[in-house]
């Protein structure tokens, strides 16, 4: 809603969101209800091939791949990832200082750590914090 690029201002301190920015967010401009058919076209063509698509004024629209409880995780951690980028973004033009993307050097010293970790291992997390804070707790990594 502030429209602040979507930059990866972080590397190591949390890769998905970097990858996520660095390669691009597309954002819907439209924050209607998503109940009609050629509404769903519209957002699914902003979405094209990434795995996130941010709804102006609305949320966003995560998806993942694999059986469905990876694709579920996936998912969720992907959104997580977006809400942590956004948050960071936010915070950061709070100061007005200048929204500063890692170099695209940074970007490709970052390891793929794989689904095991990005996914499996946040998933793990949450679901321990969803136990022990219980389910009313908000879901931030």
């Amino acid at each position: 809603m502030a429209d602040l690029p979507w930059l990866p201002l972080v590397g190591s301190y949390d890769i998905p969101a970097a990858r996520l920015a660095h390669d691009g967010i597309p954002v819907w401009p439209q924050s209607a209800l998503i109940r009609r058919r050629d509404l769903a076209e519209k957002m699914a063509d902003c979405l094209g091939d990434r795995p996130v698509v941010v709804l102006r004024g609305h949320g966003l629209v995560a998806v993942g791949t694999g059986d469905p409880a990876h694709a579920v995780a996936e998912a969720v951690t992907r959104a997580l990832a977006v809400d942590s980028l956004a948050r960071m973004t936010l915070a950061v033009a709070a100061t007005a200082a200048p929204l500063r993307p890692i170099p695209d050097e940074d970007i490709e010293e970052l390891p793929d750590l794989g689904p095991a970790f990005n996914v499996a291992a946040m998933w793990r997390h949450l679901a321990a914090r969803a136990e022990h804070e219980g389910p009313s707790t908000p879901l931030r990594p």
